[in-house]
């Protein structure tokens, strides 16, 4: 039976079940999932707190080889870096993507636009949640340096956010205009370390 933990207000932690029943999470609390005289009053904290503004630390979720540009760059010279930061905006959480192509004309291989594009995050247990890019899409070139970014970001509810704190991520499918890549994830708890810091 799945589960996730919450944060009543006097501070205790509780496990929710997906069958709506709960528990203390340490024996010694409470063991049930019915509450007894005097715990009829515990409410619950909700999973995204919808009063603040916060914004993560910005973290790599990936340094990967892009298979397409391989064939042409060689692998030494084709690992798109991606950053990424979390936001909540009152209770609208958001994820944001930067990522860094490492050639100065990335149109020709990727297309001009992360705008609806979509992006696939794979789980461990063998399911994934796609999302479109929407939001705060940009593109810039630095000539100088011979660098490509991408920019853009897609809103989550909750049942998205609660089954990214659930599962380690392996690896994102990124559908490019011209081209769908996929990129693993070496740290699988990265993109929930982030996602916490703005809940």
């Amino acid at each position: 039976m799945a589960q996730t933990k919450a944060i009543t207000q006097t501070g205790k932690t509780v496990v929710l079940f997906d069958d709506g029943t709960w528990k203390y999470e340490h024996a010694e609390q409470h063991t049930s999932s019915n509450a007894t005289e005097g715990e009829t009053d515990i409410i619950l904290t909700p999973l995204v707190n919808d009063s603040i503004i916060a914004t993560s630390s910005k973290f790599d979720v990936f340094k990967e080889v892009s298979p397409r540009l391989k064939k042409f760059f060689g692998a030494e010279k084709s690992k798109i870096n991606c950053t990424a930061e979390w936001h909540n905006d009152m209770g609208k959480v958001s994820l944001k993507l930067v990522f860094l192509v490492p050639i100065g004309d990335a149109n020709r291989y990727f297309g001009h636009t992360l705008q609806d594009c979509l992006i696939t995050l794979h789980y461990t247990n063998n399911e994934h949640s796609t999302f479109t890019i929407s939001k705060d899409v940009t593109q810039k070139f630095i000539e100088k340096w011979n660098v490509s970014y991408y920019e853009g970001a897609f809103t989550l509810d909750e049942e998205q956010i609660s089954k990214l704190l659930k599962q380690p991520n392996v690896k994102m499918t990124v559908n490019w205009k011209k081209r769908t890549e996929e990129y693993a994830i070496k740290n699988s708890s990265i993109l929930k370390k982030g996602l916490i810091e703005v809940l």
